[in-house]
């Protein structure tokens, strides 16, 4: 049930999510932070079968996988935990201090303005000149390039985009598909497909803490190909 704030206004429940595989040097701080700055929001940690054994953050709700089942399948687990227990948002946060989380009441914002997710579009993520990158650059736009044609519709700029927020319309229909490894831009596509509004928060993306991207080259243009399926799949209405 909605608690009641003192002016008689319902109070949203919000879940943020954390992912987790490999990312503990800072993982309690954030959870501190999230805490600090939005007392009435819960905080769910999964660890997805990390290689270390460190102990997870107290203050939240935590799970841990026994093997590394990827962020999709993470992702359908909270999206079942928010659903479950009658969260009104869930908000995912990456582990690896990137995601600004003084933004999160931005996204909140959004989603009360009427849209069914609300992406936090980093305005800095195309700095640095590594062949790394630079494929990155290329990837994402691509994505966002297919995706369009596909779609016909205007979508966030950032669709490999983390940060991100989802309300129980569209957590129910992104829950009905089994996520990918790298579920962002099907996230935006499942969405798209099914006329949920989207929108977009520009955010400023922190540096890295610790660890480096999984997304290799290998993953980068597996990722280029699943994109294209998603895409297909909402032309012969395997998202619908």
């Amino acid at each position: 049930m909605q608690s009641v704030n003192e002016a008689g206004a319902k109070q949203i429940r919000v879940l943020v999510f954390i992912p987790t595989y490999n990312d503990f040097k800072n993982l309690q701080s954030i959870v501190n932070e999230i805490n600090e700055y939005h007392s009435s929001y819960e905080v769910l940690v999964i660890d997805d079968g990390s290689l270390e054994s460190e102990e997870l953050p107290a203050d939240c709700n935590s799970v841990r996988l026994p093997i590394n089942l990827g962020l999709g399948v993470l992702t359908n687990i909270a999206l079942d935990f928010s659903l479950h227990n009658n969260f009104d948002v869930m908000v995912r946060v990456d582990g690896d201090g990137q995601h600004p989380v003084a933004s999160i009441d931005e996204l909140i914002e959004k989603i009360n303005d009427g849209s069914d997710i609300a992406i936090g579009s980093r305005i800095n993520r195309n700095g640095g000149i590594s062949p790394v990158k630079a494929l990155s650059r290329i990837a994402r736009g691509y994505i966002t390039l297919i995706s369009k044609i596909m779609l016909q519709t205007d979508l966030p700029c950032d669709l490999n985009s983390g940060f991100i927020a989802m309300n129980t319309k569209a957590m129910k229909v992104v829950n009905a598909v089994d996520l990918d490894r790298y579920p962002e831009p099907q996230i935006i596509i499942i969405g798209a497909s099914n006329k949920l509004v989207i929108n977009e928060v520009p955010v400023i993306q922190n540096n890295r803490s610790e660890g480096k991207s999984s997304l290799n080259i290998f993953q980068a243009f597996r990722l280029l190909y699943r994109v294209s399926v998603y895409a297909l799949l909402t032309v012969t209405g395997g998202y619908k």
